[in-house]
C-alpha cells in the first residue's frame, strides 16, 4: 500500500473516531445530567453551555478533523505541513507533494506513487529523519543524539554515519 494512503487512512480513521467518542462521551453527559439541569436551574445549564462551545471552538480538533495540520508556533490550521512537532515545527510539504498526496489518498489517476515517495525520501533526508525499513516512515522528531539508538531496521541520515 503507498504511503500517502497509509497516512491519509489513518489520519481520517484516527480523526473519525476521536469525534465519534467526543459525541457520543457529550451526549451521555447531557443524557445523565439532563434533568438535574431542570432541577437546578440555569447556572447548570449555563455550564453546558460554555462546554459545548468549548467543544464548538476547539480550533486544533477541527483542523484535524478536516485533514490539515495544526501548527502549534503559529496557532493555524495548514495545509503545508504533512505532520508538526516539537523538534522540527513545520514539516513542510510542498504544492507538487500535496497535489500527489492527495491524488494518492483519493486513488485518482494522478497519483505517482514512485514520486510521492522520492519525495518523501527528499523530506526525511531535509529534516534528518531516520526512515523504517520495514514500514517506510520517517521519524520526523528524531534528534541527531539518538543515531543509531532507535529498535528495528532504519536507514539514519548521513549526519549520524558521519565521525566527529
Amino acid at each position: 500500500m503507498p504511503l500517502a494512503g497509509s497516512v491519509s487512512e489513518i489520519r481520517e480513521k484516527s480523526m473519525k473516531k476521536a469525534s465519534e467518542i467526543a459525541v457520543i462521551t457529550f451526549r451521555i453527559i447531557i443524557a445523565a445530567l439532563g434533568p438535574f439541569v431542570r432541577i437546578v436551574g440555569g447556572t447548570l445549564g449555563f455550564l453546558f453551555a460554555v462546554i459545548w462551545l468549548i467543544l464548538w471552538l476547539d480550533r486544533e480538533g477541527d483542523c484535524a478533523s478536516s485533514g490539515k495540520v495544526w501548527d502549534s508556533d503559529e496557532n493555524r490550521c495548514r495545509e503545508d505541513c504533512l505532520t508538526w512537532n516539537s523538534v522540527n515545527g513545520c514539516i513542510y510539504i510542498n504544492e507538487e507533494y500535496q497535489f500527489l498526496f492527495q491524488a494518492c489518498a483519493d486513488k485518482t489517476p494522478d497519483c505517482d506513487e514512485e514520486k510521492l515517495d522520492a519525495l518523501f525520501d527528499e523530506l526525511c533526508k531535509k529534516y534528518k529523519a531516520p526512515k523504517n525499513l520495514e514500514y517506510g516512515y520517517c521519524d520526523f522528531e528524531f534528534e541527531l543524539k539518538n543515531c543509531f539508538k532507535l529498535e528495528g531496521d532504519w536507514e539514519y541520515p548521513e549526519e549520524c554515519y558521519q565521525k566527529p
